[in-house]
């Protein structure tokens, strides 16, 4: 199952935040279960965008 596959099938707003992240920075179409060693540096950035995007206090400007 892709990432927003699995966004539809869950309704646990804790893990639907998460995933949604993951959607919003372009990588929907990962799937579960996907190896890290798989991803390509490109994707373990925009994964690492999403955890930054997600912190508390922090303010981006566009």
């Amino acid at each position: 199952m892709t990432i927003e596959e699995v966004l539809d099938f869950f309704d646990n707003a804790k893990i639907t935040k998460k995933l949604q992240q993951l959607v919003d920075v372009g990588l929907s179409y990962m799937t579960l279960g996907q190896s890290l060693t798989a991803l390509s540096g490109g994707e373990i950035q925009r994964i690492k965008l999403a955890q930054a995007l997600n912190k508390k206090g922090n303010i981006y400007i566009r």
